[in-house]
């Protein structure tokens, strides 16, 4: 016989934390379009991509333009860290006005990136889930989903593929804690 008081309602943590797993289950179960990644498919979906890797997710526009500089040392970065053989992938995920500017932004200056649907449910609520207030925004996650940094913009402005490697030191840290499972 279980004594009185040992079952009880689960705490308003734990139900936070189960809603938290529902929604990484949702991003990860995202199909993500894959047009400039020299593969047979189109689509892919994240948790396929995030099973090795780590991802930074690439918040930005097309009218943002002050942030030329910043891209131009990230795509060399994210070169630097495919010869490297460091396991880091970009989604990017636009805040373009319209889907055609988007398609237009991703093919100029995004195709060696995944990018996130334009039309899609669930953006806004990868949007709130990272906490991302402003563009550019880079945050990176671990394949289980743990949060690298927020400051993914900052750190490789000023680290550069320094920072990719300390990136790559988390997830296998990451990896070996099996925080997230489902």
């Amino acid at each position: 016989m279980i004594p009185r008081g040992i079952l009880k309602q689960p705490t308003e943590e734990f139900r936070e934390q189960d809603k938290k797993q529902q929604q990484i289950k949702k991003f990860l179960d995202q199909d993500l379009e894959n047009k400039g990644k020299n593969v047979r498919q189109e689509t892919i979906r994240l948790c396929d991509i995030m099973t090795t890797n780590f991802v930074g997710f690439y918040f930005d526009a097309k009218w943002c333009t002050h942030n030329q500089d910043f891209l131009t040392k990230l795509k060399d970065t994210y070169n630097q860290s495919k010869k490297k053989k460091l396991n880091f992938e970009i989604v990017y995920v636009s805040a373009d006005v319209n889907e055609k500017i988007c398609s237009e932004n991703y093919e100029q200056n995004h195709p060696d990136w995944f990018l996130w649907p334009f039309k899609n449910e669930i953006k806004q609520e990868l949007i709130n889930f990272l906490n991302v207030n402003y563009i550019p925004c880079l945050v990176v996650v671990t394949s289980s989903f743990r949060l690298i940094t927020f400051m993914g913009r900052k750190e490789i402005w000023e680290k550069g593929l320094e920072a990719v490697v300390n990136w790559n030191k988390s997830n296998v840290q990451s990896k070996r804690m099996k925080i997230i499972k489902f």
